[in-house]
């Protein structure tokens, strides 16, 4: 079986980096494809460049919105896919020509709804890093998946490094104005829908790292209230399942502590909302669940530390944490 595979890329501003990363898409070994390109309101010309290469390779679908972020973008491309299996790609990536041809046949041979790979970063100067790139393949179920998922020392959060069976999708419901931590919500969704994931750790995907990547988001209210939302909807997903609540309460009490003890990084001059009081309910929520925190066999001895400073000692936490 020959399935189609739609490979959706949300492009905003792209105009830059759009025609490398479609070039790397149409040269696919893998040639049962329909590339669906969502410009997102570009104010370059994008649109241009994406319409031209979809007269060369009539494989390429271009649309266009107006703009309201990647996962609306995302969304779209979704609605319009015809295909049986679902991909993602940023604007600003490239793939490896085996790339689903890799994930498909692993997706076949092993039943399983979700295939994915491992990927390397590119930093503009050319230098190179590969996550792992050790070449193991490990065949997840579905509770194994998502708990894989919530550590984050297998999966990778990112949409781009996997192939999806579309009926996945379907009736996904999900937070669509999420900026931050989008991608790990919706890969939660997925997996736990799912019945079985493979994962081979060869670096198939490449990131690009650009020197404008960095912004100020970190200013802006949504950062701090995202990165809560995805901790919170974990811990919310999985906290009757006796398999993985342990595992989501360990990661809600990560993010909401790291929040916490970073915040002398923050600085709250520039932030454009009232910083210091999402600071005190962030503690005021982990106090609240004290006990259950105390009581998971998952936590080591640092966590715990870090625990009962937030309850007895919390400036001294933060002093400690701007030390390191």
């Amino acid at each position: 079986m020959n399935e189609k595979i739609s490979i959706i890329i949300p492009a905003y501003n792209a105009s830059k980096y759009i025609t490398r990363t479609l070039d790397s898409i149409c040269n696919q070994t893998y040639k049962n494809l329909e590339i669906i390109v969502v410009d997102d309101g570009s104010s370059d010309n994008t649109l241009e460049i994406c319409k031209k290469q979809s007269e060369k390779d009539n494989r390429i679908k271009v649309f266009h919105k107006e703009n309201e972020g990647v996962t609306l973008a995302r969304d779209m491309g979704i609605s319009m896919a015809t295909g049986e299996l679902i991909g993602f790609v940023d604007a600003d990536d490239t793939i490896d020509r085996e790339m689903y041809e890799c994930l498909y046949n692993n997706l076949v041979k092993y039943d399983a709804d979700i295939s994915h790979c491992g990927y390397k970063t590119i930093k503009e100067n050319g230098e190179e890093n590969l996550f792992y790139g050790t070449g193991k393949l490990i065949i997840q179920s579905n509770t194994d998946g998502i708990i894989d998922l919530i550590k984050g020392e297998i999966i990778e959060p990112s949409l781009c490094i996997k192939l999806f069976r579309k009926e996945l999708f379907d009736n996904l419901d999900y937070d669509k104005i999420m900026r931050i931590n989008e991608d790990y919500v919706m890969n939660l969704l997925l997996f736990k829908k799912s019945r079985i994931s493979v994962f081979v750790d060869e670096p198939y995907y490449h990131y690009y790292q650009n020197e404008n990547s960095g912004s100020s988001k970190n200013t802006e209210e949504y950062f701090y209230r995202d990165i809560l939302k995805a901790a919170d909807i974990t811990l919310n997903l999985f906290k009757y399942d006796d398999n993985i609540h342990y595992y989501a309460e360990k990661r809600w009490f990560k993010t909401y502590s790291s929040m916490y003890k970073n915040q002398h990084s923050c600085n709250f001059e520039k932030v454009k909302f009232d910083l210091k009081s999402l600071l005190y309910n962030v503690r005021n929520k982990i106090l609240d669940n004290f006990t259950m925190f105390k009581n998971n066999p998952l936590f080591k001895f640092s966590d715990k530390f870090i625990l009962y400073l937030m309850k007895f000692c919390p400036k001294l936490l933060v002093i400690i944490d701007s030390l390191r």
